[in-house]
C-alpha cells in the first residue's frame, strides 16, 4: 500500500507551504512591533520555503522533461 508524501509529511511532522509562509508572517509582524526576541528563526523559515520551493519546481520540471512513451501494437 502507497502512502502520499503530504501524508508522509504529517507522519513526520513537516510543515507545510501555507504553514511556514503563515509562521512567517506572524514573526514578521512581531519584528516591526519590537516584540521579536528569536530572530534567527525568520531566516530559518525563509530558507526552509525556498527548499520547498525549489523541491515542487524540480519536480515540475522533471514530469515536463521526461520521455513519453510509446505502446506499440502487435498486429
Amino acid at each position: 500500500m502507497k502512502v502520499s508524501k503530504s501524508k508522509d509529511k504529517k507522519k513526520l511532522g513537516l510543515p507545510s507551504l501555507n504553514e511556514l509562509q503563515q509562521a512567517l508572517f506572524v514573526l514578521k509582524l512581531e519584528q516591526k512591533a519590537g516584540r521579536l526576541l528569536k530572530t534567527h528563526q525568520i531566516k530559518k523559515i525563509r530558507k526552509e520555503i525556498a527548499r520547498i520551493l525549489t523541491k515542487q519546481n524540480q519536480q515540475k520540471v522533471a514530469m515536463k522533461i521526461e520521455p513519453k512513451k510509446e505502446v506499440q501494437v502487435e498486429e
